[in-house]
């Protein structure tokens, strides 16, 4: 659980897979950012709502 978050989040597949992440009830004005470098890795299945 990540609670008052400046800034915003990142997901990212700099260490591998970015997957099977939820990010829910995302009620603060941050972005959300799915970054994906790695090829091969990526960020995938994964749930914002």
């Amino acid at each position: 659980m990540i609670n008052n978050k400046d800034g915003g989040m990142c997901l990212t597949d700099g260490f591998g897979p970015s997957t099977g992440n939820s990010i829910l009830g995302n009620t603060v004005d941050y972005g959300i950012t799915l970054a994906s470098h790695v090829p091969h890795s990526g960020a995938y299945n994964n749930l914002v709502a």
